[in-house]
């Protein structure tokens, strides 16, 4: 997968380097709560090479294998038919469209999980919904060292400054208080004021956390995940299973619009709820030459007589794990004491 560039300070512990005395928010105690909540959040948000599990190294691994697999596999049908290639091959082409849906299955599902221990989307949104009331506008805006009001820029700059003439808050060396601006612009979207009822303690309206839940609840969503519980993560019964052309039926338009949901839900929390501020793309870089080697042949014909043969080796020793069933239940179990030997009913009655 592509991996980022290594970072030796994360954009968060950037951030909290600066000291919470520096920081002009009035509510000194809920800023410490804020800023700790804060940690936990992109704690469990942030890539981090000892730890690919987080919310972005998830979304990083659904999309790499997603956009791999779509690339090797769409030769099958724009090549022409006289092409003999080894991407048409029956086993191959099963091979790689179980394993892709399972995976993306197994990616939506792990990053709209609601449980209370897992590293998910939802449960991210869910969190911060139930510590809404510590994000204040004065947090938001100045939790981090930016000053809370923009304005401010006049006490520490020249308005005769040329270059403040010519740019105004874009001018070089007022990027804090433009941070400030841009901040307070987009809380009040947040909390439905505006910049004339503008107040240190307002909130985020209840109303948008629960949009980005309905996102990570539509029906496709719903649909792969009810594939994952009864078919993939699951054996259910046949009451349970329904209909299991369900599991053919599934569709790139499918897959397509619920990781759209998952990736606006997560920038909806990242960029706009935690402010991260931080330039990403959906999809990084694919490592260097990560289709190279297939244009070369799978296989000779004497590779695939000795596929037959590792085929036939395997199954011998399968076949084996049936073997003595009925004395490895009892041989050297204290409760039971040896018995003698016996034949097994498939020996008897073959």
């Amino acid at each position: 997968m592509a991996i980022p560039a290594n970072q030796q300070i994360s954009p968060t512990e950037k951030r909290l380097a600066v000291p919470q005395q520096s920081c002009d928010v009035l509510n000194r105690r809920n800023l410490e709560s804020y800023r700790s909540l804060y940690r936990k959040w992109m704690g469990w948000y942030e890539y981090t090479s000892e730890n690919p599990n987080t919310i972005e190294g998830q979304i990083m691994n659904m999309m790499f294998h997603d956009l791999t697999y779509r690339s090797i596999t769409s030769i099958r049908a724009s090549l022409s038919s006289e092409a003999q290639i080894s991407a048409r091959s029956s086993t191959l082409a099963y091979i790689t469209d179980s394993g892709y849906l399972a995976n993306q299955v197994l990616a939506v599902s792990k990053l709209v999980d609601s449980g209370s221990d897992v590293v998910s989307v939802l449960r991210l949104v869910k969190d911060i919904q139930g510590n809404r009331k510590s994000i204040t506008r004065e947090v938001y805006v100045a939790g981090f060292g930016a000053p809370y009001d923009p304005m401010t820029w006049r006490e520490k700059h020249d308005e005769n400054d040329p270059m403040v003439q010519i740019w105004g808050l874009q001018a070089p060396g007022l990027s804090r208080w433009l941070q400030s601006h841009y901040a307070h612009e987009r809380f009040d979207v947040l909390s439905g004021s505006s910049a004339e009822r503008r107040s240190r303690e307002e909130v985020i309206q209840p109303a948008i956390f629960q949009r980005i839940i309905e996102w990570l609840s539509i029906p496709e969503i719903k649909e792969l995940k009810s594939l994952r519980d009864n078919f993939l993560a699951h054996a259910g019964d046949a009451l349970k299973q329904g209909d299991r052309r369900a599991v053919q039926s599934v569709r790139f338009n499918q897959l397509d619009k619920a990781q759209e949901a998952i990736i606006r839900a997560e920038r909806a929390i990242t960029d706009c709820l935690l402010s991260l501020g931080i330039a990403r793309d959906v999809v990084g870089f694919p490592p260097l030459g990560i289709f190279s080697g297939l244009d070369i042949p799978y296989s000779t014909k004497a590779g695939q007589d000795k596929m037959h043969a590792r085929w036939d080796e395997l199954k011998a020793e399968r076949e084996t794990w049936k073997d003595n069933i009925l004395q490895a239940l009892v041989n050297n179990n204290p409760k039971i004491g040896r018995l003698p030997s016996v034949s097994t009913e498939a020996e008897e009655f073959g």
